[in-house]
């Protein structure tokens, strides 16, 4: 669905800069969460639409990849519209601490579609969706001007389809990197969405397994591995005076306490260290969902709208 979606976004309606391409340069543009994330957003409901789904698989998935969106490090560090812009020089060259500096600009640009598509269906009262606006912009650039747009026409188009001024919302979830009240968003097209995030022990660090040794894969940033020493790379060999392997230890960390220490033997560049570790409390940013399924809510017409089924 995915790709087949793409006949129209990115192969019809598209950035300015992807078309006609410069073969020998990089071609860049801050709108990939448009291109690709707003085809992420609808490989999953054309699904839903094709009955394929149904509205609680919809509704999983999409808040899986919100969850998964908020709950990553860099989505506090990378605004989405940079997270496009520097995918040849990031997304493609990934390191091991692209984790804590980037966010995926599919994933954050489907999110965004989905919130696009609240706030149009709450101001047109389910006569108008987020498919309205891409028809518009299709017929306005691809059909009649024969071209793609830039990034301030974008905005400006999405300004004059919405009535409102857009400039609070691109410097808060475009250019910046707030959580947007996802209560109140989607409170408009019936589902009641409430924060669970709760502060919890946590070491912060990723394992790997290579060649029967324990390798840090990953460090959360501001984590307690980082505060303690820990690197990216380095075989965990013991801990608290016992040999540990992968599964060992990460049953371990899971029984820790805020503020329990422990000791690890650590082999780096065949140099052994020992490193002390207390462990910290970390707040991963979490929401629940839930369809009000209330014939009698003012909302259920939109809901309905939203999540329709238009096969079966």
């Amino acid at each position: 669905a995915h790709e087949y979606f793409h006949l129209w976004n990115v192969k019809r309606i598209r950035p300015i800069e992807l078309g006609p391409f410069d073969y020998d340069n990089e071609n860049y543009t801050s709108l990939l969460w448009v291109m690709e994330g707003f085809t992420s957003y609808y490989d999953e409901l054309l699904l839903l639409r094709a009955g394929y789904y149904t509205k609680d698989d919809y509704l999983r998935r999409l808040f899986s990849t919100l969850n998964y969106v908020e709950g990553s490090t860099g989505a506090r560090v990378q605004p989405v519209a940079h997270a496009s812009f520097d995918a040849w020089i990031k997304a493609y060259r990934p390191n091991e601490n692209s984790r804590n500096t980037t966010i995926s600009y599919y994933s954050k640009g489907s999110v965004i579609a989905a919130i696009l598509d609240a706030k149009i269906i709450k101001k047109y009262k389910g006569k108008k969706s987020l498919d309205d606006f891409m028809q518009h912009i299709y017929a306005k650039y691809f059909e009649g001007k024969k071209r793609g747009f830039s990034e301030d026409e974008f905005k400006a188009e999405l300004e004059d389809f919405l009535k409102e001024d857009m400039d609070e919302f691109y410097a808060k979830y475009i250019n910046g990197t707030e959580i947007p009240d996802y209560k109140s968003i989607f409170e408009a097209v019936g589902v009641n969405v409430e924060y669970i995030g709760l502060p919890e022990p946590s070491v912060g660090v990723t394992l790997s397994e290579s060649g029967g040794k324990t390798i840090v894969k990953g460090i959360r940033r501001g984590s307690a591995a980082e505060e303690g020493g820990l690197s990216v790379n380095d075989e965990i060999i013991g801990c608290n005076g016992l040999r540990v392997d992968k599964r060992s230890l990460e049953q371990f960390f899971d029984s820790l306490n805020n503020g329990d220490e422990i000791e690890l033997l650590i082999s780096r560049d065949q140099q052994l260290y020992s490193v002390t570790i207390q462990v910290t409390p970390y707040e991963q940013p979490k929401f629940s969902y839930e369809l009000t399924n209330d014939s009698k809510s003012k909302t259920q017409k939109l809901s309905d709208y939203w999540l329709r089924t238009t096969h079966k």
